[in-house]
Order: structure tokens, then C-alpha cells, then sequence
């Protein structure tokens, strides 16, 4: 069977807040920015690196 997954759909069903959380939770670093509305993490790797 072949399923298809309508991405748009799914990614609206994601609470930001929530998902914000999370992403703190496990180690996330809030990297700055001056953009308005845009939020970006960067997480460190064991070689210091971040991914």
C-alpha cells in the first residue's frame, strides 16, 4: 500500500509553544535573531559542533 502524507496538515496540527518546550527540555540552545517571528535553536553535538 502506498500512503501519502500531506505535510502542510501535520506541521499546523504542532503546537509552537509546545514544541518550543520540548526542544529546551532536550538541549536545545535559543540562538538569536534579528527577525521578528522567527525562532531558531541550534543543538550542540560531542564534538562541539552544532547540528
Amino acid at each position: 500500500m502506498i500512503y501519502s502524507v500531506n505535510y502542510v496538515d501535520l506541521a499546523e496540527k504542532i503546537d509552537p509553544l509546545a514544541f518550543i518546550r520540548y526542544l529546551k527540555e532536550t538541549g536545545w540552545e535559543h540562538f538569536p535573531t534579528k527577525r521578528n517571528g522567527v525562532e531558531i535553536y541550534q543543538l550542540e553535538n560531542t564534538n562541539g559542533f552544532f547540528k
